[in-house]
């Protein structure tokens, strides 16, 4: 399973791919702004990982962009590495 999203900073959705809910992608881009508006401390949020039990939902920043990606947690580890630090931003 893998989903993938890409959204602003004020968490505008971009883009999203059709197996994902655009519910379900405001509400992790509304917690993405939250942890962003209480990490103002530390500047920013370059990459954020969350393992939950089956899957890991990873964000990235890409230049004015943050890309999201949900993946199973059985996806090698190696593969959603190059998918998201790799080829979503190229």
């Amino acid at each position: 399973m893998q989903k993938i999203f890409l959204f602003q900073k004020d968490g505008e959705v971009i883009a999203k791919d059709e197996t994902m809910g655009l519910d379900a992608v405001k509400a992790l881009t509304g917690f993405f702004g939250e942890l962003m508006q209480r990490a103002e401390n530390i500047d920013a949020i370059e990459n954020l990982t969350i393992e939950g039990a089956d899957t890991t939902l990873n964000i990235c920043c890409i230049g004015d962009l943050y890309a999201g990606s949900v993946f199973s947690r059985e996806t090698d580890e190696r593969t959603v590495k190059a998918l998201t630090k790799i080829v979503i931003p190229t």
